[in-house]
């Protein structure tokens, strides 16, 4: 089980750190495409980027890169926007 292994082995082992035990979030990257398209559906909507951003608690720069296309994006960010899509 993960709780059994140091983490700096885990992170040298899987070349992904382990999320924090007290914050749990999905670790990695994933392609934005999917994001990027939920993203640009808001924002047609009329959803300004600042509203997004502060939202998905990134920066309004973030959604502006991900909404043109950033070619990978962190999961855990993926999984807010489709969440915010949703809602």
């Amino acid at each position: 089980m993960a709780r059994d292994i140091a983490r700096t082995t885990a992170d040298a082992v899987l070349g992904i750190p382990l999320p924090a035990r007290r914050e749990p979030s999905a670790p990695g990257l994933t392609g934005s495409a999917e994001s990027s398209r939920l993203l640009a559906d808001l924002a047609r909507a009329g959803w300004p980027a600042a509203a997004l951003a502060l939202r998905l608690a990134v920066n309004a720069r973030t959604v502006a890169e991900v909404r043109d296309k950033r070619p990978r994006l962190r999961l855990d960010l993926a999984m807010r926007i489709r969440r915010l899509h949703r809602g």
